[in-house]
């Protein structure tokens, strides 16, 4: 009786990992020109640059990397935007697998010469707006700290 005990005991603790978004606050990029928000850690520093046909804004915290691509959308149908950028990341030199896959959005990662490497993609569209998510280009991240940055931006 005392091992069943000890045992569910030991399961219900380690279900009750914490988030790992947990520690990270709302940040509301209307202010950077993008009517959105997502979830980064606390003093996180956001960049905007104006690429032309498209905006982007990059938000960078302790291991955190995200950049936001504003554009107007081809579409009204996420799920169509989704695949395209799903097909676009397939076809990179370094596509390797797909992580997971939902709605909206997927993790994938990729083979560089031997180095994995995690990314995601997560697709909105609000009115005539296209937001496309994406891990941020620098850096190199776990598989746990992307998956906590897809889920921020979710």
């Amino acid at each position: 009786m005392v091992r069943i005990f000890f045992y569910c005991a030991l399961i219900l603790l380690i279900s009750c990992k914490p988030s790992p978004t947990s520690s990270y606050e709302e940040l509301d990029l209307l202010s950077y020109g993008m009517p959105i928000s997502v979830l980064a850690p606390p003093g996180a520093e956001v960049k905007k640059e104006d690429l032309g046909v498209m905006q982007s804004i990059i938000v960078k915290g302790d291991q955190y990397n995200v950049q936001i691509y504003s554009s107007q959308s081809q579409t009204i149908d996420v799920e169509k935007a989704k695949r395209q950028a799903l097909e676009d990341a397939k076809n990179g030199r370094y596509f390797s697998k797909i992580i997971e896959e939902e709605d909206g959005g997927f993790i994938f990662e990729k083979d560089v010469d031997g180095t994995i490497i995690y990314d995601f993609r997560h697709v909105k569209i609000m009115g005539d707006k296209e937001f496309i998510f994406q891990k941020g280009l620098m850096g190199t991240y776990t598989e746990e700290e992307v998956r906590a940055m897809y889920e921020a931006v979710k």
